[in-house]
């Protein structure tokens, strides 16, 4: 019953039939949530509708696959294990795109290269351990360290795979073309906006669970 309502489901003519065949199949398979998105204008209501939608996938590829120790904690370990080979690629291009989200978290709660030196120490020290359930993640909203799991900071899996397949295919596809352009940022104006606003949510016990739902 379920295959065919999938098959109707891909066959709607509309959104709304489409939504109605979506809440079947919920009941059918064991539960259903629904997910109130308010916005004040259209491409704010846009937006969290993308998040929700993108929280929603995330929660369906958890289920299925599993998920791993957030924070970037899994992309530090996947570049632990590769640091130790000798290809240039890996060395030069892979290793350092595995960072670079990390050090890009950081940077978005106003951490300046410095201070993520040593924010990141605990965390690239617990990747010797191999056992995600002892993962210590950096808490960006709370600004201090704590255990993946117990905290809940986790990703799905397939998102992570996602998100490697993805930045491996983009760069090769610039990998071919003469050049690129980029405009310089303002790094440091972007650091204290991050840091002001981290600091904000942080005194105002704003939670974007909450936000999100």
């Amino acid at each position: 019953r379920v295959d065919e309502l999938h098959i109707q489901k891909n066959n709607a003519a509309s959104e709304l039939e489409k939504t109605f065949i979506q809440e079947r199949i919920g009941k059918l398979t064991g539960g259903i949530a629904r997910l109130k998105v308010i916005g004040a204008s259209n491409g704010e209501l846009k937006e969290k509708r993308d998040r929700a939608e993108d929280a929603v996938c995330a929660v369906r590829g958890a289920i299925k696959h599993g998920c791993l120790p957030g924070g970037g904690w899994t992309l530090l370990k996947l570049m632990n294990v590769l640091k130790n080979d000798k290809d240039v690629v890996l060395d030069q291009v892979l290793i350092p795109a595995l960072f670079e989200p990390v050090l890009r978290l950081l940077s978005n709660v106003g951490v300046n290269d410095d201070e993520a030196v040593k924010i990141l120490e605990p965390v690239i020290s617990s990747l010797s351990s191999g056992n995600p359930d002892a993962a210590t993640v950096y808490d960006a909203l709370e600004g201090k360290h704590v255990n993946a799991v117990q905290s809940g900071i986790l990703d799905a899996t397939p998102a992570v795979l996602e998100a490697v397949r993805n930045s491996i295919s983009i760069a090769s596809l610039l990998g071919t073309l003469g050049g690129t352009v980029v405009f310089k940022r303002d790094l440091d104006l972007e650091r204290t906006e991050a840091r002001d606003s981290a600091e904000f949510l942080r005194n105002a016990n704003w939670n974007p669970a909450n936000e999100r739902a």
